[in-house]
């Protein structure tokens, strides 16, 4: 699987993820543990680090979470 790290954390919601993750993530989800992030030792996993991210023309704005209407506000604003 493969998953950037941007704004001091890995951002799950953008990650690769292959037919491998999905008995871990069974497995985790049924023990009640719903942290994605715990998961990604137990499988290979590539980080993109910032740096690489930023070199391939993607900036931390595209990682904000826009979950009300003055986060919507604000991701206007920025744009």
């Amino acid at each position: 699987m493969t998953v950037p790290r941007a704004l001091g954390g890995l951002q799950p919601l953008c990650g690769v993820y292959r037919g491998g993750f999905l008995a871990p993530a069974e497995r985790s989800l049924r023990a009640g543990k719903n942290k994605i992030d715990a998961l990604f030792a137990e499988v290979e996993t590539r980080v993109i680090g910032e740096n690489e991210l930023r070199n391939a023309g993607f900036g931390d704005e595209m990682f904000h979470n826009v979950n009300t209407p003055d986060d919507w506000e604000r991701a206007q604003a920025e744009l």
